[in-house]
């Protein structure tokens, strides 16, 4: 696979052509370019990062926002091979089959697809990251936390650190395609469109010192992320003067994220109990955790949306494993009394700690570790919520996204029936005789809007809905695009709902799919293109708004 970095190409503009042209080197993009050209067709991936981390590259994330502040456009994202799979804690849950039904009781339609259309690509991804096959809802040991109606347990899968990223997972693989050629520190900017088949035509991807290069191509893939590849979007209808989206109404609109947020901290009067029952769980190279999620019953009967309470120890935060981790790290051994102190007294913990990570396959929880208790809700799609281009423009000379989000009533209302039905699931458990929770003192306060204080938990999703209705969804099930008949977009963007789960499996599981998509129409004979050619892209001088030209071809 050859990799090419656009501003160290020899010689000024570059073009080149493939029968695919995937926008975006990410998990989305790098598992459809990799499907792709396993099966034999020619693949160009244009990534605007590079093979390592490069911060003026990363600049390009910078948002404005409105309403609420949003952290996860850079906390979130990464622009290098790979994408946010190199920050990526690698948590991988699915979607419940409740979570892709409709949910009347808070106006949510259905997902376009059945469950049986994702869940098919599973083992392929368990081999790819080294994960077993149990299934998520369940875990065959003797000490769980007990049953109870209103929550139901579920293990995400954590992979292991060195098999994290797409692009390390994928890279002798994708070396060896030749199929398969990158273009890294390529920006994707300019957009060529026909004016008779609405198909896009080629696009221009520039690096920072202006070189340039046209790909021309039979399909494209937006795969750059919720944010990028809605931004991008928005370009091309902005220099079509907004024909190529008229008449739709969803896109940059219902963008949705789960909110997160400390409520409490769980204080043990039996530590050992407290670590069988709440404690991670290793098995080779998979790492499991617990999520305590409302039930599809709880979330109909308070009329919700989608949440789980998650426990966790932050073993890494006690005193004496902080000094010993940063002393390996910085390679010194200077120490205090007080430190060595320290070491001794917490012998009996650390030992207990190594004896049932590797004996019991278990985490112990330390006496002095913080052991808290989160909420994460799914926040419901509103239209109000958008994703729109800025006036500012980014290092390249390119708009902006500008983001304006709030949270709304159904999320206030999901965090306080969550903590509720937590209560009472102690109590009712006998939870309370192993360990207390201390809740936040801000929820003493009646009129304290807990959604209001919570963060973004970095899922961006939404802005490019699927759906069947070309007016109110960007996307088909198939996830091409109902304008552009020749793009697909791969992305969260898609998702009509976010559930509780991590998005990245629900990707992932659409990327594959997505890909044996066009592999079954490339199959197909494709029809010839006739007309004139609607050239999108913008100037060396780059025009406020876009500018249009027609051309013959």
């Amino acid at each position: 696979m050859p990799i090419f970095t656009l501003d160290k190409a020899e010689g000024g503009a570059d073009s080149a052509s493939a029968a695919f042209c995937i926008i975006g080197g990410g998990v989305a993009g790098l598992l459809v370019a990799n499907r792709l050209a396993q099966a034999g067709q020619r693949v160009i991936v244009i990534e605007s990062g590079l093979e390592v981390f490069d911060t003026q590259a990363d600049g390009l994330n910078e948002i404005e926002s409105s309403g609420r502040s949003y952290v996860g456009a850079l906390t979130g994202r990464s622009r290098i091979l790979g994408g946010s799979s190199s920050r990526w804690g690698g948590c991988m849950v699915p979607l419940t089959a409740h979570d892709l039904g409709p949910r009347p009781y808070i106006s949510l339609p259905a997902w376009p697809l059945a469950p049986g259309e994702l869940e098919r690509h599973q083992p392929e991804l368990d081999r790819l990251f080294h994960l077993d096959h149990s299934p998520y809802d369940s875990l065959d040991e003797p000490d769980l936390p007990p049953p109870y109606e209103d929550l139901v347990r579920r293990w995400p899968k954590w992979i292991a650190p060195k098999h994290r990223n797409v692009a390390v997972v994928l890279r002798e693989t994708i070396r060896k395609n030749k199929n398969l050629t990158v273009w890294l520190g390529a920006t994707a900017q300019d957009f060529v469109t026909n004016t008779e088949s609405g198909r896009l035509e080629s696009i221009v991807a520039r690096g920072f010192n202006g070189r340039a290069i046209t790909v021309r191509a039979d399909r494209f893939v937006f795969a750059a992320g919720s944010l990028e590849t809605t931004r991008l979007l928005l370009l091309m209808d902005r220099y079509s003067n907004g024909r190529i989206f008229e008449g739709c109404d969803a896109l940059g609109h219902y963008f949705q994220d789960h909110l997160s947020r400390q409520l409490g901290e769980v204080e043990p009067m039996d530590r050992d109990a407290t670590s069988r029952l709440f404690g991670r769980r290793y098995s080779a190279h998979v790492r499991r955790s617990l999520h305590l999620e409302l039930s599809a019953e709880a979330q109909r009967k308070y009329a919700v949306s989608s949440a789980y309470a998650r426990i966790e120890a932050d073993v890494a935060a006690q005193r004496s494993i902080r000094w010993i981790k940063s002393n390996l790290k910085t390679g010194g051994n200077s120490f205090t009394i007080r430190q060595l102190i320290n070491v001794v007294e917490d012998a009996g913990d650390i030992s207990r700690l190594v004896f049932d990570r590797f004996a019991k396959k278990q985490l112990f929880m330390p006496k002095d570790v913080p052991i808290t208790l989160s909420f994460v809700v799914e926040q419901v799609p509103q239209w109000e919520n958008r994703l729109y281009l800025s006036q500012e423009r980014d290092a390249l000379g390119m708009p902006k996204a500008h983001l304006s989000w709030r949270t709304g009533e159904v999320e206030e209302r999901t965090f306080r029936t969550c903590m509720e039905v937590t209560r009472a699931y102690w109590r009712a458990c006998g939870l309370d005789k192993i360990c207390s929770i201390r809740w936040d003192a801000d929820l003493s306060d009646p009129v304290s809007l807990v959604a209001e204080r919570a963060g973004d938990w970095a899922h961006p999703s939404g802005t490019t809905r699927m759906g069947t209705d070309p007016r109110t969804s960007v996307v088909r099930p198939d996830l091409e695009c109902h304008h552009i008949p020749n793009v697909s977009v791969v992305s969260a963007s898609t998702f009509p709902t976010a559930g509780a789960s991590n998005p990245t499996l629900t990707l992932m599981r659409l990327a594959l799919r997505c890909a044996d998509t066009l592999l079954a129409e490339s199959r197909k004979i494709a029809m010839p293109l006739a007309g004139g050619v609607l050239s999108t892209a913008a100037t060396a001088g780059r025009p406020s708004g876009g500018q249009l030209a027609a051309s013959s071809r």
